[in-house]
């Protein structure tokens, strides 16, 4: 049963891929396409150190300690922002609420990935805390990201408030799971994504991969 759910889960994202690049091939290719996006992974493990996004990951970073976290992220091919439900979940939807993975906009690192959450998505209006300041609305395809530590802000901690709006064509996945020796769990997302994700979970989860130590990319 779990093979048979897990193979229902990739040919889902490879027909949304599929119908995404169906005007850009020719028929003859759609099949190509459809079977090299189904052989692709579903989820990654990756490791996050400090104490950014504490006390939802990594909360003894927090308290000085030099810890890492390993944590379970779902891919997101193309992500797509989303202010609500539509109903059928499309596999690559992100919306408020949601811890993601992105690539860091200010890092010349060839690959240098941070993780937060998101606050806002295009189309929402961020008020100033200032009232000389004016409202600002997010523009299409971007997002605005904060740490969750309430406790740092710019230099201290790097998110919106430092690089401004977010591209989603960033953004690598969303943390579904966070796990550390002594203690595992869900992360908190939105509620869209929490019900999205509960097969993906029930399918890719390996507690005991995700409490061990690995050679993860580290995010920060």
């Amino acid at each position: 049963m779990a093979g048979l759910r897990a193979a229902v889960i990739r040919a889902r994202i490879a027909f949304e891929a599929t119908v995404q690049h169906a005007l850009e091939v020719n028929s003859a290719n759609l099949a190509k396409v459809f079977w090299l996006a189904y052989r692709q992974p579903v989820c990654n493990i990756i490791s996050i150190t400090g104490d950014a996004m504490a006390p939802t990951l990594n909360a003894p970073a927090a308290e000085g300690q030099a810890t890492v976290e390993r944590l379970l992220m779902r891919l997101l091919r193309a992500p797509l922002l989303r202010l609500q439900s539509t109903g059928w979940e499309d596999s690559r939807s992100v919306y408020a609420g949601d811890v993601v993975a992105f690539q860091s906009p200010v890092s010349s690192a060839t690959r240098s990935l941070l993780v937060r959450r998101v606050a806002a998505i295009e189309g929402q209006e961020l008020v100033a805390d200032d009232p000389q300041n004016t409202s600002y609305v997010l523009p299409a395809g971007h997002c605005w990201v904060l740490a969750d530590n309430p406790a740092l802000a710019p230099p201290h901690v790097i998110d919106s408030r430092s690089f401004g709006p977010l591209p989603a064509s960033l953004i690598c996945g969303r943390i579904v799971y966070s796990g550390r020796p002594t203690d595992h769990g869900p992360v908190k997302n939105s509620y869209e994504a929490t019900d999205a994700d509960k097969l993906v979970l029930a399918i890719e989860l390996d507690v005991d991969e995700m409490t061990s130590k690995g050679d993860d990319e580290v995010a920060h």
